[in-house]
């Protein structure tokens, strides 16, 4: 469990994990990136009640949201890990055992994720996440996610996620802006993964969030480097939806440059028109020459803007 001044929400991230019945041994992992609101008050106090169960990862500084999530996923040996943030919480006593289950008997998997419901932390509303109503036809046969359909519609939400630890090598921790997506991209090189059709967990839309809080600029800096990153680190996929997903990052984070810093970004050596360039070389094959002119449209025009 990731936490960051989670005061008013860690308790029921901690009971959600505490109520879990299972069959097989497990421990509660919280990273603490050095909270300054009490939370760390209380996760201590968890970890005096349940010390065979709670370990704490007590961050010295701030050393920001991705290294704290780094230093959590690479501390367990366990077989299986699940993670979340501290202000989300599950709801199903038997998500971990459902989901475990599972895994042990379909070993050619490497992940599997649930449905979620969506908290409003203004109105105090439920609701399930409207992705699963949009795409309700998809889900009667618990789908299946590989490299291909990731993106399309994203559902390997971090809160539901049960996937296996000796996936991950040394190498895939080490890749620049390194977050969940990459994360779900490199255990699907070793199988896919598995939409599981129940309800297990909330997540908290609020605006105290560790992502929610960032400016809408900081946002789409960091999901266009993610993506410019795993097309870097898997260049051997030939994967379009990986490109589109791309593309989408790029137009998205060009909003928020002015012409100059768009100029300026166009003179480093992986620039917009550089990394197009040579994606447009290798995607040919497998994007419509329709979609590369209308890329190349939405370039001019967004260089001109």
């Amino acid at each position: 469990m990731i936490a960051y001044n989670h005061v008013t929400y860690i308790k029921e991230a901690v009971e959600g994990v505490l109520m879990q019945k299972v069959n097989f041994p497990w421990e509660l992992v919280i990273a603490d990136d050095f909270s300054t609101d009490g939370t760390r008050e209380i996760i201590l106090e968890y970890k005096v009640k349940y010390p065979d169960i709670i370990k704490l990862i007590l961050q010295e500084k701030n050393v920001g949201a991705a290294q704290n999530w780094i230093d959590l996923i690479t501390y367990p040996k366990s077989k299986y890990i699940a993670y979340f943030e501290g202000d989300d919480y599950w709801t199903d006593p038997l998500k971990l055992q459902k989901q475990v289950d599972f895994m042990e008997a379909n070993e050619n998997y490497s992940y599997c994720c649930t449905k979620f419901s969506v908290l409003n932390d203004n109105t105090k509303k439920i609701s399930e996440d409207e992705r699963f109503s949009i795409y309700s036809d998809q889900y009667v046969n618990e789908t299946e996610i590989t490299k291909e359909n990731l993106f399309d519609p994203y559902i390997s939400h971090t809160l539901t996620v049960v996937y296996r630890n000796h996936l991950l090598t040394n190498q895939d921790l080490k890749q620049p802006y390194f977050k969940d997506i990459f994360l779900f991209m490199c255990l699907l090189q070793k199988g896919n993964g598995k939409f599981l059709n129940f309800n297990s967990s909330v997540y908290r839309l609020n605006d105290n969030s560790i992502w929610g809080t960032k400016p809408k600029s900081v946002r789409a800096k960091q999901n266009f480097l993610t993506a410019e990153s795993m097309l870097n680190y898997f260049p051997q996929d030939n994967n379009k939806h990986l490109v589109k997903f791309y593309i989408g990052c790029l137009f998205e984070y060009c909003h928020y440059l002015s012409v100059h810093e768009k100029y300026a970004y166009l003179g480093k050596k992986y620039t917009f028109i550089y990394y197009y360039s040579k994606l447009k070389r290798g995607v040919k094959s497998i994007i419509p020459s329709k979609y590369i002119l209308k890329i190349q449209n939405n370039m001019k025009y967004y260089l001109m803007k």
